[in-house]
């Protein structure tokens, strides 16, 4: 299948290649503090693919419901 790129499809086939696209290993932080100089809170950012939540912009605080990410709500 020379040419062609497919989104949702088993990699374990005989015509599979190889992955394509740009991997954005970036993390952004943000950090607040009250006058009293205590940390008051922490914005993320990451890069987050359209395979992922497609369709979708948003700010959201659901980060620690993400497997892999529930220490950061703790």
């Amino acid at each position: 299948m020379k040419g062609k790129s497919t989104m949702y499809k088993k990699t374990n086939t005989a015509d599979f290649s190889n992955m394509e696209g740009y991997e954005d290993h970036s993390v952004n932080l943000l950090y607040t503090w009250d006058k009293e100089s205590k940390l008051t809170g922490i914005i993320i950012n990451i890069a987050c693919p359209s395979q992922v939540s497609e369709h979708e912009f948003l700010i959201s605080a659901d980060i620690g419901m993400k497997p892999g990410w529930k220490c950061v709500r703790d």
